[in-house]
């Protein structure tokens, strides 16, 4: 008698371990498809973004959209078009995953090309170790590139979206009140990318925190005047994960 109810015990935690592991899939905001970067690159991937921009009045907020609408062949590797929906159709920013973390590759427009190779988002990464980059930068119908420094901060992070709460999320930062000092062009193209306003309330950027979450990629923005008061944000409302 022991065995069949050996069996029949055995049975129903297989299929509660079944269930648990559906649910937790169909709960899986990323979808089926996991790429093990710091950013999933591949045509179709898009995310949506609400956008906070605070004043004294309170906030007000709007949307913006990341897209990798397309990809090209560089010396044999795949490198995916990064466009954002405030930035003008034929502007596409030239990113690739390796196994280094995220690389920038340039851009691309109707009036110029310009190729570079330089790592954007260090992963794996060593926490508060500042990392060589390089911002590329678009204006008068020409790319541009110049030197910067990214540092990651902490890789524990928890931060509440729109699709839900992410836990041991990676914060890389950028000082930008020394970027704009040193050069305003990198500055200019910092903004570009990531597709941040120039100004909010009359005042350029301050200090930025990036957030980031393996596998879906930026899930956050955070921006401080010298005070902390935080100005502006943004937070992922959708994120659209193609299968291979």
């Amino acid at each position: 008698m022991k065995r069949p109810v050996l069996c029949l015990a055995l049975a129903a935690l297989i299929l509660v371990v079944l269930v648990a592991c559906k649910k937790d899939k169909d709960n899986d905001p990323t979808g089926p498809y996991v790429s093990e970067h710091i950013v999933p690159l591949r045509v179709g991937n898009q995310w949506t973004y609400v956008d906070f921009f605070y004043n004294r009045a309170g906030r007000d907020s709007s949307q913006s959209v990341l897209r990798n609408s397309d990809s090209i062949n560089i010396d044999g590797e795949e490198v995916f078009f990064w466009n954002w929906s405030n930035q003008a159709e034929d502007l596409n920013w030239l990113v690739s995953n390796r196994s280094d973390g995220m690389h920038t590759r340039g851009g691309m427009s109707s009036s110029d090309t310009l190729i570079v190779d330089n790592l954007k988002f260090k992963f794996p990464v060593q926490l508060n170790q500042p990392y060589a980059s390089r911002e590329v930068t678009y204006g008068s119908d020409t790319f541009s590139s110049y030197p910067c420094n990214y540092v990651c901060i902490s890789n524990d992070t928890t931060f509440t979206t729109y699709m839900g709460t992410y836990h041991n999320c990676y914060v890389y930062t950028r000082n930008l009140d020394s970027l704009r000092t040193v050069d305003n062009n990198a500055y200019h193209g910092f903004l570009q990318q990531h597709g941040l306003p120039e100004l909010v309330n009359g005042r350029p950027l301050s200090n930025i925190r990036i957030i980031c979450k393996p596998n879906i990629g930026y899930i956050g923005y955070l921006s401080y005047y010298d005070n902390n008061t935080l100005v502006y944000e943004k937070r992922l409302l959708n994120f659209t994960n193609v299968s291979p």
